[in-house]
């Protein structure tokens, strides 16, 4: 009776972790797209910023435009700061649910929208459908 108890008990706290990893990995995921977002944004005022600097030279923009466009980068990169440090709490939280070095570096890719099973489900029927013809 113990034995099923403990037996139960250790697959609980397994659920639980895979559960706890799962939600770690897509929060972790979600981050990392936004920063790399957030990222594509500076890049874009960055961009206007410079073109706009041209233009005012040339009297083809107001000082104002200029003064906006330098505000709105400053707003993006301060977004970007606290993403940044969103993305370094989940990655401290995943490096601790895996046993890991907390401080370990790395990044997340996106799994497949497809399941293994679906996959090779999908490759069956077009396998079928060739044998059938």
């Amino acid at each position: 009776m113990n034995e099923d108890l403990s037996r139960q008990t250790y697959a609980e706290r397994d659920h639980l972790l895979v559960r706890d990893v799962r939600r770690a990995y897509y929060s972790l995921l979600q981050s990392q797209s936004q920063a790399e977002s957030q990222r594509a944004t500076i890049h874009s005022f960055e961009e206007l910023g410079r073109l706009t600097e041209r233009r005012l030279q040339e009297r083809a923009a107001l000082k104002a435009d200029s003064l906006r466009i330098k505000a709105e980068e400053a707003k993006a990169k301060y977004q970007l700061l606290v993403l940044e440090d969103t993305l370094s709490d989940r990655k401290e939280a995943l490096n601790r649910l895996l046993g890991r070095d907390l401080l370990a570096d790395f990044s997340v890719e996106s799994a497949s929208s497809a399941l293994p099973e679906e996959l090779e489900l999908s490759a069956a029927r077009k396998a079928g459908a060739c044998v059938a013809s």
